[in-house]
């Protein structure tokens, strides 16, 4: 099963269902990327990251452009660089 992530044009789904939508002609084979991950975390530390903390730093979410993730010439940790910076500014304006 799929489902989109916010307003993103993003799903999230497993390997099957991309299979079954690239062999029903419904996406482009090319157009697929996988994200595999998994954390869990106890109410106390949840409560306490989304918080924030003295060095300034804090969990939130964030809805960005798709092509930040599926067409971006970033690196994986220079994309993540540039979304904690921006999120750096939104937060002190």
């Amino acid at each position: 099963s799929e489902s989109m992530i916010g307003m993103s044009g993003m799903y999230e789904g497993g390997i099957v269902s991309a299979m079954e939508a690239a062999n029903a002609g419904k996406i482009e084979p090319g157009r697929c990327k996988f994200f595999f991950s998994h954390m869990e975390f106890t109410e106390k530390e949840l409560d306490n990251m989304f918080a924030g903390s003295d060095e300034g730093d804090m969990w939130m979410s964030l809805e960005i452009p798709t092509e930040y993730v599926l067409d971006s010439n970033y690196s994986r940790g220079q994309l993540w660089s540039k979304l904690r910076n921006k999120s750096r500014e939104f937060r002190n304006n």
